[in-house]
């Protein structure tokens, strides 16, 4: 969440903060789609919501790559058997995070 100072007075129907405003528009529709994919995953166990996974199929077939990536790597973890890897979800997604930004950068 951001406070309302973080918004400029232009581009209201966009909602989108001063900071999100200059990301390009690939980074921004790649962060949109990776949030999306997020919110079909049930932070408890990792596994997508099973209501979720008809939609989860449309991520699987994106045209962008990395979206196409992440949504694999994000099945290939719903498809996994649970082992105690001492990963939670979230540590799990960092390190998939870290993955990617390392090699966009590097």
């Amino acid at each position: 969440m951001r406070p309302n100072e973080r918004f400029s007075g232009g581009g209201h129907a966009r909602h989108l903060c001063k900071d999100c405003k200059n990301i390009g528009a690939e980074k921004l529709m790649y962060r949109q789609a990776v949030r999306d994919i997020d919110r079909m995953i049930q932070w408890e166990t990792g596994r997508l919501k099973r209501a979720q996974r008809n939609n989860f199929t449309r991520f699987l077939r994106h045209s962008n790559e990395r979206v196409r990536r992440y949504a694999e790597s994000v099945a290939a973890c719903d498809a996994a058997p649970d082992v105690d890897d001492g990963f939670t979800g979230r540590e799990a997604f960092e390190l998939v995070w870290e993955e990617e930004e390392g090699r966009r950068t590097g």
